[in-house]
């Protein structure tokens, strides 16, 4: 299979982790759509549902293949480490970076949210970094 192919099953696998994690575990309601609405204007719901699908699904694991071939030692990490790694880093974006940019406060304001969404994005990195 090739690296592309195998990227995208990656991304679509921790897409579905975080979609179950989302629906059946999380202790708060987690609506990455709502942010995708708010951040960039899109008044439709399956218009945000897309991007957010597309972000996690090809986006992130790009970004991450680029961090580890530009990043000397990044894929001689530990396993736990390369999850923690992306998890954070998307965590952080999606609560640090556009939370704030659609309103919201900076780090959900460090709510139950926070820590929900932190649990959620490591989940999605599983498949991707190991």
């Amino acid at each position: 299979m090739s690296m592309s192919m195998s990227m995208l099953y990656e991304g679509l696998l921790g897409y579905l982790i975080w979609q179950v994690y989302t629906t059946y575990i999380s202790p708060v309601e987690l609506r990455p759509e709502q942010l995708v609405k708010n951040v960039f204007g899109i008044e439709s719901d399956l218009l945000a549902n897309m991007v957010h699908f597309l972000t996690a699904v090809v986006v992130y694991p790009v970004l991450w293949m680029i961090l580890e071939r530009m990043v000397p030692g990044v894929k001689e990490f530990a396993w736990v480490i390369r999850i923690l790694v992306l998890g954070i880093l998307t965590w952080f974006l999606a609560i640090g970076v556009f939370s704030p940019l659609a309103g919201g406060a900076f780090m959900a304001g460090w709510s139950s949210l926070t820590w929900a969404s932190l649990g959620g994005h490591i989940l999605y990195s599983m498949p991707i970094t190991v």
